[in-house]
């Protein structure tokens, strides 16, 4: 058992995604929402061992305070500030990490590989765009550059402390 844990949740689609792919690949589980008010977060993830979960996805409001909650933290999570995976150890012991950075990197690369951070935020490329109807359509224009007194140079991200 596997699952998200937000409030609300009923309109995520990841049960429904994540399930797809347990039955596709064969794999025994399940991956179900937990609608957990934040009043209740602590204790939640306190039970997730004592109900044989393996593991959660945080979603909104749950990220950020639940570094407060888990001891076990990446470091790119406490970079980030945010913890959006739970997992259970066969002691019962939970660790979080955050892996939306490294999903949206790698997702970045395989659309635009020729795409350099350096360059910055406003780099031509052939883009996508998703109209009303949830249908996505490429589009042959180049993205617009951000106005120059709008450009905000990349920084190094500030020390964890």
């Amino acid at each position: 058992v596997a699952g998200i844990m937000g409030w609300p949740v009923s309109h995520s689609k990841s049960p429904a995604l994540h399930g797809f792919w347990l039955r596709e690949l064969g794999i025994d589980g399940v991956y179900v929402p937990f609608p957990v008010h934040p009043d209740g977060l602590k204790k939640a993830l306190q039970a997730l061992p004592l109900l044989g979960v393996a593991g959660v996805n945080l979603t909104v409001p749950h990220k950020e305070e639940a570094l407060a909650v888990i001891k076990d933290i990446s470091p790119a999570a406490l970079r980030i500030g945010a913890i959006n995976t739970v997992k259970v150890h066969e002691n019962g012991d939970l660790s979080a990490d955050n892996t939306d950075v490294s999903g949206f990197m790698a997702n970045l690369k395989q659309e635009v590989p020729a795409w350099n951070p350096a360059a910055g935020p406003a780099v031509p490329c052939p883009a996508r765009r998703h109209d009303h109807d949830g249908r996505s359509r490429a589009f042959s224009s180049p993205a617009p550059a951000a106005p120059a007194a709008r450009r905000v140079p990349a920084a190094a991200p500030a020390p964890v402390r």
